[in-house]
């Protein structure tokens, strides 16, 4: 039943956005000819009536929130270390906690990608 349900509850809550939208732009276009009030209007019915339609045949986009993660206590394992002495062994408890950095974000937003990869049309000569 929640199957059928979160696609309506979703195309509802979308196309209320779309209308909101919709009349702000009408209502600062108070002052302009009627014909273009009209055009908006007409624009954000069908927007909002072919919002179903897109929603089936568009790929859904789900954006994962930025996490940082720690690796297991399964990962880290006993690395030797060389010193003059001998080759001695460094335990996992021995070393400083992992702590998330503060840079953490901004490595996972520069995987995102290069913006310029969404242009529809090649660079002008």
């Amino acid at each position: 039943m929640t199957t059928l349900i979160t696609p309506i509850i979703e195309t509802i809550i979308k196309s209320s956005v779309i209308l909101i939208v919709t009349f702000a732009s009408t209502m600062f276009l108070r002052r302009q000819s009627a014909a273009l009030r009209h055009m908006v209007w007409t624009m954000g019915l069908f927007c909002s009536l072919a919002l179903p339609l897109f929603s089936l045949l568009m790929p859904a986009w789900h954006v994962e929130p930025i996490r940082s993660t720690q690796p297991s206590p399964s990962v880290i394992a006993s690395q030797p270390i060389a010193t003059e002495s001998g080759t001695v062994a460094v335990s996992p408890a021995a070393k400083a906690p992992l702590r998330p950095s503060i840079h953490a974000g901004a490595v996972g937003l520069s995987d995102l990608g290069d913006w310029s990869s969404f242009r529809r049309f090649p660079p002008s000569s």
